[in-house]
């Protein structure tokens, strides 16, 4: 069958619902960041979509209980990128309670209380100690005064008793994710061999192109001097294979060495090489100004980019630059974003216009069975009637790369 690959908006973070062919689930993120009640703040962060009288979390679970039809809502699969709260969820010790499982709701912890998923792939388990633990890291924000960032502690904790009481009480599966598997995430209902999802990289251990083979791009945490791996440069990234339909999501992963930075902060060069051109790319840490190098747009080279975007630098002019280069490559692309902030028109200017086909709503990738041709459709997010605003149909770009070999096919 065909496979949808939905990215849903709610103005708070990353969540993408990915139906199989074989009508196998797969939520990647959840997120939902708390804005703080400022006027920079306010200015600077998209709203609540479509509104504020549910939660973000709970306006994922509408979405999602509206698209699964075939089969009682349920994800075979969850795939968290990384920790941060735009990805898995911020909660505050005032938040809601599972009535279940004890833990708060928000973001991934709120969606998957209220839809079963049998398992759930993440980059730190069992030990999430890579490249601190959860209390280290916060004693090391709070010593550098990122107050802000040590409060995640509390999500973190929220979310390992999330985890454990799925485990103890409803026998849900939870594994590391695996760099270099082709099998971690696979149809559950029906065989196929034209569908793969490739791991390619997470906590800077990269797959080689090799069978399953991996190499670390990080040297070890004893090793480094006065800079560790931060949340993002440890994201989960991979790509996902229809025949010759190529998707990749890579989290929030890095390309951008800025002046205080090692060089192995740059994980997109490394991961553009085992990845080749795609035809769909989502925007890597949503199109942030450390971000999308000439080396990776120019390799990946996708005909569509999709922005999860919620900031006024969501996408850096700097990157929006380097995506729309004619010179990192020739061929046709069309941007795509969630949202787009009134801030970020008056800076880019009207160019920005010109290159995106679709700057608010959820996104939806619909691929043909074949992978040979797919649409992107436009929904409108402002209320629940989800109407249809606008659909875009392309071929996939694998019939211009004549003799390329597959580098996911791992040979």
């Amino acid at each position: 069958g065909q496979m949808d690959l939905h990215h849903i908006n709610t103005g708070r973070g990353n969540c993408t619902l990915c139906v199989l062919p074989d009508g196998t689930t797969l939520l990647i993120d959840a997120g939902e960041f708390q804005v703080e009640p400022t006027p920079e703040d306010i200015q600077r962060r998209t709203n609540v979509v479509p509104n504020a009288l549910r939660a973000p979390w709970e306006w994922i679970v509408q979405y999602v209980e509206s698209v699964i039809t075939h089969r009682d809502p349920e994800f075979d699969y969850v795939w968290l990128t990384h920790f941060h709260s735009d990805h898995l969820g911020q909660v505050t010790e005032q938040g809601p309670v599972s009535d279940q499982g004890g833990y708060r709701l928000a973001g991934l912890t709120g969606v998957c209380d209220r839809i079963p998923f049998r398992k759930l792939i993440d980059r730190g388990w069992p030990d999430y100690d890579y490249p601190l633990s959860a209390e280290e890291t916060r004693q090391t924000n709070v010593s550098h005064g990122r107050e802000g960032f040590a409060n995640t502690k509390l999500s973190e904790d929220n979310y390992q008793a999330f985890l454990a009481w799925h485990v103890a009480s409803r026998g849900v599966e939870v594994e590391r994710f695996l760099p270099g598997s082709s099998d971690q995430i696979r149809p559950v209902i029906g065989a196929s061999d034209t569908f793969c999802f490739r791991n390619v990289v997470a906590n800077g251990q990269l797959w080689t192109g090799n069978g399953t083979e991996t190499r670390s791009l990080f040297p070890p945490v004893s090793e480094m001097t006065g800079m560790l791996p931060n949340e993002n440069t440890c994201s989960a990234a991979g790509v996902i294979q229809l025949g010759e339909f190529k998707y990749f999501a890579g989290g929030d992963i890095t390309g951008i060495v800025e002046m205080d930075k090692p060089t192995w902060f740059d994980v997109e060069s490394h991961v553009a090489d085992v990845v080749g051109p795609v035809d769909v790319a989502v925007m890597n840490h949503h199109g942030h100004r450390d971000t999308h190098n000439e080396h990776f747009v120019s390799v990946l080279k996708p005909r569509v980019w999709i922005g999860h975007s919620w900031s006024a630098d969501h996408p850096g002019q700097g990157v929006f630059s380097r995506l729309t280069s004619r010179y990192l490559y020739p061929e046709d692309r069309d941007l795509f974003a969630t949202n787009m902030m009134t801030a970020n028109r008056a800076v880019i200017g009207p160019q920005l216009d010109q290159a995106y086909r679709s700057t608010q709503g959820h996104i939806v990738v619909r691929i043909d069975p074949d992978g040979e041709q797919y649409r992107v459709v436009i929904v409108d997010d402002q209320d629940e009637t989800m109407m249809v605003k606008d659909v875009l149909d392309y071929k996939t770009s694998s019939k211009i790369e004549t003799g390329m070999t597959d580098p996911l096919s791992g040979g």
